[in-house]
């Protein structure tokens, strides 16, 4: 097990300080064309959505899980916002586990077989599912092709394998400070000026990355469970998933803008995709 040691707080802020100039400038070379994307709210992209029934009460149950932290290197990450600078784990890529990142927020961490002490709950990698399932109960996703189950809690989930353990942060439940900001966008706040709210939002929320491309940016956030569009041609859409929280502003304006509720569990689907792609690269 590899842990970096904070040999100098100045190389730390040096290193962030670079993460995000780096971070801004491609931002704004990629939308300096053309800023005046944004959108305000209208009739004509209005879009009638209701909360799914049960949303609230099923975030209660599933945050019910009691798992205890074990794993040293996942209560830094946990401690420090999922900071990898901050939480002194500056390889992504080490012997015993794996760091899936956006800029310096990491977004999962893999245990594998070469990490030899318990993790949670003092369930180590592969531990047998039957046992774990004693120990935590009856899981919140089974995929029994692949070989998961796993359980939310309220500050992450855990995927278990038979060899390895995924862990997403989990910020579903702290969407309100978030949700002032997405709609003071689109209520105009920021003049429709599409780079300046790209920048605010990955610098507030850095668990959002941003994906780009010659008709639209995305802003995506696994752990939030949200994705928002914003086109090129002034069209918009806010994308919520199963486990997204919802906060009042986002209640109040179900009935005003473009938002579309997946049946997808965000978090559940990333990992999926993680886990094909591993495999169809050990074939």
């Amino acid at each position: 097990m590899k842990i970096i040691n904070n040999k100098s707080v100045l190389k730390k802020l040096m290193i962030m300080i670079l993460a995000i100039f780096i971070m801004i400038l491609m931002i704004l070379i990629f939308l300096g064309q053309d800023d005046n994307t944004g959108m305000k709210l209208t009739d004509s992209n209005r879009a009638s959505i209701s909360i799914p029934e049960n949303t609230e009460k099923s975030l209660k149950n599933e945050a019910n899980k009691d798992v205890f932290i074990n794993s040293s290197i996942l209560k830094s990450l946990v401690n420090n916002s999922w900071n990898k600078i901050n939480a002194n784990l500056l390889n992504e890529e080490n012997e015993d586990y794996i760091l899936n990142c956006t800029d310096v927020y990491v977004n999962s961490i893999i245990f594998n077989k070469n990490y030899k002490d318990s993790v949670v709950s003092d369930i180590k990698v592969g531990t047998n599912q039957k046992k774990i399932i004693e120990i935590l109960g009856t899981p919140n996703y089974e995929d029994k092709e692949i070989g998961m189950i796993g359980y939310k809690t309220e500050k992450i989930v855990v995927f278990f394998y038979s060899d390895e353990i995924a862990i997403y942060s989990n910020k579903s439940f702290y969407n309100a400070e978030f949700e002032k900001m997405l709609f003071e966008y689109f209520e105009g706040s920021y003049e429709g000026n599409r780079t300046n709210f790209v920048v605010e939002i990955r610098r507030n929320y850095p668990d959002f990355s941003v994906e780009m491309s010659e008709s639209s940016v995305i802003l995506s956030s696994i752990s939030r469970q949200i994705k928002i569009r914003l086109n090129e041609d002034k069209s918009i859409g806010i994308y919520i998933y199963k486990g997204y929280n919802y906060g009042d502003l986002m209640k109040e304006h179900l009935d005003e803008s473009n938002i579309i509720v997946q049946n997808e569990d965000y978090i559940e689907e990333a990992e999926k995709e993680r886990k094909e792609v591993l495999n169809q690269n050990e074939e």
